[in-house]
């Protein structure tokens, strides 16, 4: 047994800190020594306590050693000695231990203590998990080495709740073997909870109905959760319990258990058994001692007559709070810590002082903000714990933004830090459902430096040590990455990295001319190309030792910039189509149109290959048709373009834009007789030039039923065409509305086209109706959100569409929010 401490006495009162330290997350303490063990030249000797793996953390801890890039002697003879211990398998050495390690470090959970000397390399955990957490150290610091620096390290985490949430219910859900791969690579991270983000995505035995047909079942989840355990991650449970719930209230025999089509009764008796059900059968499974009823973003509590009657009664908060407190009481009954998301606790704080005190809140917010007090201090003031809630938001993106994300999980963190929280969750969201796990890699990796060391907000030098320890790769490789992406969102119409630019759909059919907004696509291009050429170098460049994560995973990224390259080549390529129907000779035009058409069909069934490898390299076919329709409706356009040029056929045409159409927005829809056009279907919300629509909001029909304001995203660039989204024989009536943002008092020009008669309303003030000519008038903006609503009436006959613009201003969207700089 090994002993040799050789100058760890002085490690407290003289600390050598190392910025990156050649391990994520940077350790606490380093202290370098002068000279460097040669791992190349000699063999070692594995150490360890006498005892037979006491746990399956133990027994994988030793697995990962003996996997170490080092080479493994025999017989003893010679060979250096690797000792593998963790405190309270021998006495000898933990007295030895306490007599040179501060007596307060040494209860620290999850810590660990490494010596590299002359003698060979020592390993001490404070625990298991630390003693585990140490090889993951070693893995890192042995990547592509030769030699190691002789060193001491002294480490262990700042914040005891280290987790990451990946939201599996908004379109791609993982299969086991991606989920195992994810609990692998966090463990090297030093994350120690998973979570998912659950609405319908598991088949309970209890209800099994509502379950998609590809869900996870309880038997997956059980699994993971003992093949976690080795890796000292434990899997915490969820399950929504009164918003986001549309998925399950869809089946006819739970539609009854819903206040609206979106939100469950709060408080119903029925409601709360389902729950209940749903609870007794996830918490076999889930193996954390949390447990996630999520109750966020209910925004219907005062939804029909009989809530807002109780609303009036009680309040809205009151109504909340009686709904999840005897679910709380549930999960805290059986022995386990109820917690729950904070936003309507912060909306209701009236409420907050009945949680039950065993509560835990994840207060979140996913903003580059440089102060998050407002979401921490309303419960750290009222002695409740809490837990951190950053974000990596994919919610309708063509990827995440990453920028974001590091500010909001640096500065969130380190607040939360100083309001003595429990932890940091860093929340991954997949809202629009086209997305890769994959690329939320670097935000878990600022997730896993900043749950470890929340104390600073700097994190310079981790991409180097992120590429070099985890791809095996040259070390400024991945900052020139990220810093390429950074310069790639300063473009206009990447800003928002609003996903529409991938997403459109070109209606083959159409009689008019289409406008295609064309303004940033060299600018695009140019800078698409030279991405790509470094995510090439970073999967393909020689590696200097074998890497811990798969350069695949640049493959992803590949797709992405692939993905939106083409289709700025495809939308290229429409233009040019219509450049050859001007053509006089038409047997080359066909034999042109041709050609062209066949290209891009080709490009787009590669790239469909493609998504479906890489979708299944992650995920199981769930929501698999509905992610790759964007490719599949790019594909029947080409064909159908190409058969129309062998027939001589009339083609849609297009031309090239410099602004943007507003092509996104809420929609409210009325049936109404004739005599009744101008009624003001919106009364009961305070009428037309009093609402102020949003995607949470709802409104009441003339027979009292109350409907959600929907989402309509026209895939047409210039054009929404009505009829697409409503059925024209049960509705002659629509409100479309989106916000316009201003940085400032504006006046802006713009140009409506409608099929139908109209009336468009701006802050509640009308400034046209259809017989109002367009051309020349203005939009009077103030700074902040300005609420647009156009009214629409079908016409008798034809189709029922509208187009809207601001000619010459520079337009960005996230969703239905416009901005104007």
């Amino acid at each position: 047994m090994r002993f040799i401490i050789t100058f760890f006495l002085c490690l407290v009162l003289s600390t050598q800190q190392i910025s990156g330290a050649d391990i994520i997350p940077t350790p606490k303490k380093i202290h370098l020594g002068s000279d460097s063990l040669d791992i190349s030249q000699v063999k070692f000797q594995m150490q360890e306590y006498s005892d037979s793996p006491s746990s399956a953390i133990v027994a994988n801890t030793v697995a990962l050693v003996k996997d170490l890039p080092i080479q493994w002697a025999n017989r003893s003879h010679d060979a250096l000695i690797f000792s593998l211990y963790f405190r309270g398998k021998d006495a000898r050495l933990d007295k030895q231990m306490e007599s040179r390690i501060d007596q307060e470090l040494l209860k620290k959970n999850e810590g660990y203590f490494i010596e590299i000397d002359s003698g060979g390399i020592f390993i001490y955990g404070f625990d298991q998990a630390g003693m585990l957490y140490a090889v993951q150290s070693m893995r890192q610091l042995l990547v592509g080495q030769s030699k190691l620096p002789m060193m001491e390290i002294l480490d262990y985490p700042s914040f005891s709740y280290r987790g990451i949430m990946d939201d599996i219910s908004r379109g791609p859900l993982p299969h086991l073997a991606f989920m195992k791969e994810q609990v692998r690579r966090l463990s090297l991270l030093k994350i120690n909870v998973l979570s998912f983000y659950i609405e319908d995505v598991i088949r309970t035995k209890t209800h099994p109905e509502y379950a998609p047909e590809f869900a996870l079942t309880l038997a997956d989840i059980d699994e993971l959760a003992t093949y976690a355990d080795s890796f000292n991650v434990k899997l915490m449970g969820s399950f929504q319990s009164l918003g986001h719930f549309k998925k399950i209230l869809k089946h006819p025999q739970f539609s009854s258990l819903g206040a609206s089509e979106r939100m469950l009764k709060p408080g119903d008796p029925a409601a709360q058994a389902f729950l209940l059900d749903n609870y007794a059968d996830l918490l076999t499974v889930f193996n954390h001692h949390m447990f996630n009823i999520n109750a966020d973003e209910a925004y219907d509590l005062e939804r029909g007559p009989d809530l807002k009657r109780l609303a009036d009664s009680l309040g809205v908060g009151q109504i909340y709070i009686n709904h999840v407190k005897p679910l709380l009481k549930y999960i805290n009954d059986r022995g386990m810590t109820p917690s729950m998301w904070g936003d309507m606790l912060l909306k209701h704080p009236e409420v907050i002082s009945q949680l039950p005190e065993e509560t835990v809140v994840f207060t979140w917010n996913y903003s580059a903000s440089d102060d998050f007090t407002e979401f921490i201090e309303p419960f750290a003031r009222r002695g409740i714990k809490l837990i951190a809630a950053p974000g990596i938001v994919n919610s309708y993106r063509l990827w995440p933004d990453l920028m974001e994300a590091e500010k909001n999980i640096s500065v969130f963190a380190h607040q939360a830090w100083k309001y003595k929280a429990l932890g940091v969750l860093t929340t991954t969201w997949d809202d629009g459902g086209r997305h890769f796990f994959t690329t939320d890699w670097w935000g878990v990796v600022v997730g896993s430096q900043h749950s470890w060391n929340p104390e600073k907000l700097d994190h310079k030098g981790l991409s180097d040590t992120y590429f070099k320890n985890f791809y095996a790769g040259e070390i400024k490789l991945y900052g020139r990455f990220l810093e390429q992406l950074h310069d790639l969102q300063q473009i206009n119409s990447l800003s928002r990295l609003d996903a529409s630019l991938v997403e459109l759909r070109f209606n083959p059919d159409q009689d008019k001319i289409s406008y295609i907004d064309t303004s940033d696509f060299s600018s695009m291009l140019d800078q698409l190309q030279e991405i790509k050429k470094t995510t090439i170098q970073l999967r393909d460049q020689k590696q200097t030792g074998t890497p811990l994560f798969s350069r695949k995973d640049f493959d992803y990224w590949m797709f992405k910039f692939d993905e939106l390259q083409h289709s700025i080549l495809s939308q290229r390529a429409l233009l040019r189509l219509t450049d050859l129907l001007t053509t006089k000779e038409s047997s080359i035009v066909s034999d042109s149109i041709r050609l062209l058409c066949h290209v891009q069909e080709s490009v787009w069934k590669k790239l469909l290959l493609q998504f479906e490898r890489l979708w299944l390299g992650e995920n199981n076919r769930n929501w698999f048709a509905d992610a790759k329709k964007p490719l599949l409706d790019k594909i029947q356009f080409w064909s159908d373009m190409s058969q129309r040029a062998t027939r001589h056929d009339a083609f849609p045409r297009f031309r090239a834009s410099g602004d943007r159409f507003f092509t996104y927005w809420l929609s409210a829809d009325f049936i109404a007789l004739t005599e009744q056009r101008e009624y003001d279907f919106l009364k009961p919300e305070g009428g037309e030039l009093k609402i102020k629509p949003s995607a949470v909001g709802y409104y009441v029909k003339p027979h009292g039923e109350y409907h959600s304001w929907r989402k309509i995203i026209s895939q047409d660039p210039n054009t929404v065409w009505l009829e697409e989204f409503f059925d024209i024989d049960s509705v002659n009536t629509v409100y479309t509305s989106c916000q316009i943002v201003a940085s400032g008092d504006m006046s802006v020009p713009f140009e409506f086209i409608s099929s139908g008669e109209s009336k468009i309303i701006l802050n509640g003030k009308v400034i046209s109706t259809h017989e109002s000519p367009t051309a020349n008038n203005m939009l009077k903006l103030v700074p902040g959100r300005n609420y647009l609503l156009l009214k629409h009436t079908r016409p008798a006959s034809g189709p029922w569409h509208f187009s809207f613009r601001l000619p010459g201003e520079i337009v960005q969207n996230r969703k239905y929010r416009y901005y104007l700089e």
